[in-house]
């Protein structure tokens, strides 16, 4: 059936029947509510919600009743006249308002500030009266301070006679570590735990060149000087001494003695206590840089077949380790040879592979890797040590290694050339808005990333470390005449993409 209507409703009568609708519920005034609708109106609070449809001026008088006069207080109204839309031949409007209140009623939003945000259309049936009313609303609440406020009662430690001024500061110093009444010699009066120590200091951090920490771990200096703290690291870092970026968490304040040559503070973030930054990192992405000179003779030039086949011979050996069975590969293995302890996880590796970086004037490999958290960077280096060793003549020792149940000795490359790259974080496992390290300058980090391996390239350079360590396993490996012979025949596809991508490293 249709709606009645009245010719003459304008714009002008819309907005007065809103602002008159507003002053009516500001005032909680059921019967000025029930005035603005006809004998035979409609309301619909909540759209298909047959309980929530009001039929006629007494039904519309007592929803308002039960739901503003006992349930509300403190009522504040507000139309939004710009988003009014008017259809004057139909006399339907769609209007918008917001009301903030109170809610004194019973139920889960007993209590607490409601902010209301509704749209409604209307069908006029005069300039005063509405004949229809359908609403669409979102709600947000807020706990009023001064309702859920409580009063905070003194309590005191049992051990330290200590007194707090409520129950929550004595829990918080019965909880600290550094502060806890068992870890106090007795009869010293415990101090009690600030307040700021509820949040900790997430600090990411770039660290290398070792020598100058005389003996104490980049966790140790971060905190020297300052009363000590508890340090969580995403990877300990005296078993990664070089990092890209590294991830601290510490109760303790920043100290300035770092040396500045040594350390970079990217990033810090106050995170709760409960936030356990190892298990947060379940994966870690670390760098090895390896001298070419290890495998192939320093005066051969880049665009040489033999670098190339030398590289492609590579890419075979770190393919044993691929997290795929394929030719030559077994679907078991085992990679209890390459950690000292044993590995549980089938897959502790992904993402290996090699890239040819000039260092100093110097070409050197950087075999990349991603490990799980159980991994220590001494895998890495045990990986880099068989490599290495399979090329220069011990062409089944990783074979071997891999093998389910088999007790193979696996060499370790010279931990100076390792780079713990960055953790990798899981962000179901991190606090809310933690987001890392893609904020990050990225030229900030990628500075620090080409001194830190600028450095170790020179210090490679200087001592021959790496390369001393690889002349042990024989000499460079020999590829026969016909095996460079049908590579040079490829060279000229050697710089294209096809090429980078047919020998899988890249240039």
């Amino acid at each position: 059936a249709e709606l009645p209507s009245k010719p003459g409703v304008t714009r002008e009568h819309v907005k007065e029947w809103v602002d008159k609708y507003g002053e009516a519920w500001v005032a909680r005034n059921p019967d000025a509510i029930a005035k603005l609708f006809t004998e035979s109106a409609v309301y619909i609070e909540r759209p298909n919600d047959r309980r929530a449809r009001f039929e006629g001026r007494s039904a519309i008088k007592g929803y308002w009743l039960k739901q503003v006069v006992r349930k509300q207080q403190d009522i504040r109204f507000r139309q939004f006249v710009e988003d009014l839309v008017f259809d004057e031949a139909r006399q339907v409007a769609v209007a918008k308002w917001e009301a903030r209140f109170q809610n004194v009623g019973r139920g889960p939003i007993s209590g607490k500030s409601v902010h209301l945000v509704q749209v409604a259309m209307l069908h006029f049936a005069g300039p005063d009266q509405v004949a229809h009313l359908e609403e669409y609303w979102a709600s947000s609440t807020k706990r009023d301070v001064e309702i859920s406020k409580t009063e905070r009662k003194p309590s005191s430690c049992e051990t330290c006679s200590f007194s707090f001024s409520s129950r929550r500061d004595l829990f918080r110093h019965l909880r600290d570590v550094t502060s806890s009444c068992s870890t106090m010699p007795d009869g010293t009066p415990c101090a009690p735990v600030p307040e700021q120590t509820e949040l900790r200091q997430t600090l990411a951090v770039a660290y290398g060149c070792f020598q100058h920490l005389a003996g104490e771990s980049v966790a140790q200096k971060l905190v020297s000087g300052t009363g000590g703290g508890e340090i969580r690291e995403a990877v300990p870092s005296r078993v990664a001494p070089s990092a890209h970026l590294n991830i601290f968490v510490t109760k303790a304040q920043t100290s300035c003695i770092l040396p500045a040559s040594d350390t970079r503070i990217f990033w810090t973030l106050p995170v709760p206590p409960s936030f356990d930054v190892a298990k947060a990192c379940q994966w870690h992405r670390y760098e090895y840089l390896l001298p070419l000179e290890v495998l192939a003779p320093p005066e051969l030039s880049c665009d040489d077949p033999l670098i190339w086949a030398l590289l492609k011979r590579l890419k075979g050996a770190l393919s044993e380790f691929s997290t795929e069975a394929g030719k030559g590969r077994p679907a078991t293995r085992s990679y209890d040879n390459f950690a000292d302890n044993k590995v549980k996880s089938r897959q502790p590796l992904k993402g290996l592979r090699a890239t040819c970086l000039e260092l100093c004037n110097v070409r050197f490999l950087i075999i990349s890797a991603c490990a799980t958290r159980a991994v220590l960077p001494g895998m890495i280096c045990r990986i880099v040590g068989s490599v290495v060793a399979s090329l220069r003549g011990q062409e089944d020792l990783t074979k071997r290694a891999l093998a389910p149940n088999a007790d193979v000795e696996v060499p370790i490359a010279p931990l100076v050339a390792l780079i713990l790259a960055e953790p990798l974080l899981e962000q179901d496992k991190c606090p809310p808005g933690m987001s890392w390290p893609h904020h990050l300058d990225s030229s900030f980090v990628q500075a620090w990333s080409d001194m830190l391996r600028a450095r170790i390239a020179s210090q490679e350079i200087e001592t021959g470390e790496i390369v001393d360590w690889a002349r042990k396993f024989g000499p460079l490996p020999i590829l026969s005449e016909e095996v460079v012979k049908t590579l040079a025949q490829k060279k000229a596809m050697l710089h294209t993409e096809e090429g980078v991508r047919s020998y899988g490293v890249q240039k």
